[in-house]
């Protein structure tokens, strides 16, 4: 954080808030959520300590967490007609991999509006169905080779 605060390009800074969200401990996920809405990071770059999240098992499920739990406030700040919210749940959605991790965003968006970012949605959607199949198909393989080699 210290080299966000004190970077002096704004590519600097963009790096910076990146690698925040790849810490994994709880306390440094709980941290990186507080940044997006926050003074300290303007509206256009809330994407960036985001992203860094959806890197690891923990984060992506904070996010989802964090999302649904700021929801309101997101509206509020990145209006549907901006692309910027397409982005957003775009992050926080588009890693998951299981059959009732997808119910469970569209229950969440099934009663609200998603006019705006329904074609980020629907995308994301798309990758977890694709990568459910894949585990669906593949796992035994991946998980057979990962043994065979030594990872399990």
């Amino acid at each position: 954080m210290n080299e966000y605060r004190t970077a002096n390009t704004s590519d600097e800074r963009n790096t910076a808030l990146r690698a925040v969200g790849r810490a994994k401990k709880p306390e440094l996920i709980k941290r990186t959520l507080g940044l997006p809405l926050s003074d300290e990071v303007k509206g256009q770059d809330i994407y960036l300590p985001l992203g860094g999240l959806r890197s690891h098992k923990d984060g992506i499920s904070a996010l989802w967490s964090w999302m649904k739990e700021h929801w309101s406030e997101l509206e509020k700040k990145l209006p549907p007609g901006l692309t910027m919210l397409g982005s957003v749940v775009s992050i926080c959605t588009s890693s998951f991999t299981h059959p009732d991790q997808m119910k469970d965003i569209e229950d969440f968006f099934g009663k609200k509006s998603t006019k705006g970012f329904d074609q980020s949605l629907a995308q994301s959607l798309d990758a977890i169905r694709a990568k459910s199949k894949w585990i669906q198909r593949d796992g035994e393989d991946v998980k057979k080779w990962l043994q065979e080699n030594g990872y399990l």
